[in-house]
């Protein structure tokens, strides 16, 4: 039988992004998957029950937003047009599943399953878990749901490689 795992990106500030995480721990333990966390903010207890490895690193190199941000602007009229600032995140998140698959690599996993936390597990999500894909990117659509994220699926070799970038 292949090894399965699914690595778990957090930031989880509130009561309901800690649910989230934990009814999709749950979920992935349910289709026999292993996981990995990672957060750099303390979590409950159950999580760290449920999970099978969780990380809690420090590191979370989100730049200055006078160095790097996200811009995003709209148009109200004619006259009136809003621009809004934020910080890029998009680094700290790419550097935690690095991180997730540099430590669960040493385990010699025959697939890895990288997922935020809030990630709504679809049926087609379900079945590329318990079937294993090789090199997948996935959006998981929200489906007027606040909470939605994303899925990334390597065959060990695959992970490797991502790692080493």
């Amino acid at each position: 039988m292949k090894r399965k795992v699914a690595l778990f990106s957090t930031y989880c500030d509130t009561q309901e992004k800690e649910s989230a995480l934990l009814n999709n721990i749950k979920k992935v333990k349910s289709l026999g998957l292993d996981v990995f966390v990672l957060s750099i903010l303390p979590l409950p207890k159950e999580i760290y029950e449920e999970a099978d490895y969780v990380i809690h690193s420090k590191e979370n190199p989100v730049p200055h937003i006078n160095d790097k941000s996200i811009l995003s602007w709209r148009r109200c009229n004619d006259d009136v047009k809003i621009i809004s600032f934020f910080p890029d995140y998009g680094y700290a998140s790419l550097l935690q599943l690095k991180r997730l698959i540099d430590f669960s690599s040493a385990l010699n996993y025959d697939y890895y399953f990288t997922m935020i936390y809030d990630i709504i597990i679809t049926p087609e999500i379900e079945r590329v878990l318990v079937e294993g894909r090789d090199c997948s990117f996935f959006k998981n659509p929200k489906v007027d749901k606040v909470l939605g994220g994303i899925l990334t699926a390597f065959n060990r070799e695959q992970a490797k490689l991502f790692a080493s970038l």
